[in-house]
């Protein structure tokens, strides 16, 4: 999945791990406040630690859930907030698993019928993938994942497995690796309807998938909306 952006990427000077608390400054001369991200923990108050400072940039563009984008341009773009706080964006918890043997379902499902289960896959069947491999994704869908939204990890991976079988109409082999991802942002319910927000006189703006649909194309479409919005 990250093989697009890191092409995207190549030859950029990119600084990762950055928990940013504050955007400060104005157009032309942007700062960006920020954390390494190892010492901050959600739900939790802010470290004491001293944040660092790059910059100054001629712009900013965030690229971040709206609801963490939005108390960091409220400074900045006041009416900006009332925006995003339209948006509705569903969790998704997400278990990945490995098996010695093939299981007895096709290599996609979208079950539909309200259970645990929004959507599964045979991720080896993807071309290239390494053979002998049977490797999943199961997703929860998001009353599921919101019912369960803080519950551990460890606690996730087998209730989905079990859902999983169940769709199988047998019981699955014992998994020889399985980890669970909860995106708490994750399905675009109810998206901004346009393609990014941008002010490009003060070089600031937000895109990301919420602003049109819950699709990789429609952050890429945003994404490039808000590149030519700042660069006029």
């Amino acid at each position: 999945m990250s093989g697009l952006p890191r092409a995207l990427a190549a030859g950029l000077d990119l600084a990762a791990a950055r928990h940013v608390i504050a955007i400060e400054g104005g157009p032309g001369a942007w700062t960006i406040r920020h954390l390494e991200a190892a010492l901050v923990r959600p739900g939790r108050p802010l470290p004491a630690a001293e944040p660092a400072r790059d910059g100054p940039f001629d712009a900013v563009a965030l690229a971040l859930p709206p609801a963490q984008a939005a108390p960091l341009v409220a400074p900045h773009a006041p009416g900006w907030p009332a925006l995003l706080d339209a948006v509705r964006l569903a969790p998704c918890w997400t278990v990945m698993a490995a098996f010695a043997a093939p299981l007895p379902l096709p290599d996609g499902l979208r079950p539909g019928d309200g259970g645990p289960v929004s959507w599964a896959a045979r991720d080896s069947s993807k071309p290239g993938r390494p053979r002998g491999a049977e490797c999943w994704v199961v997703q929860g869908s998001p009353s599921w994942s919101r019912m369960h939204l803080e519950e551990a990890p460890e606690a996730v991976v087998p209730a989905l497995l079990e859902a999983l079988a169940a769709l199988a109409g047998a019981a699955l082999p014992a998994p020889i690796h399985a980890a669970a991802h909860r995106w708490r942002y994750s399905l675009v319910e109810v998206p901004l309807g346009r393609p990014c927000l941008a002010d490009p006189a003060r070089g600031l703006g937000l895109a990301g998938d919420w602003c049109l649909a819950g699709r990789a194309e429609a952050a890429f479409d945003s994404g490039t909306a808000l590149a030519a919005a700042l660069l006029g």
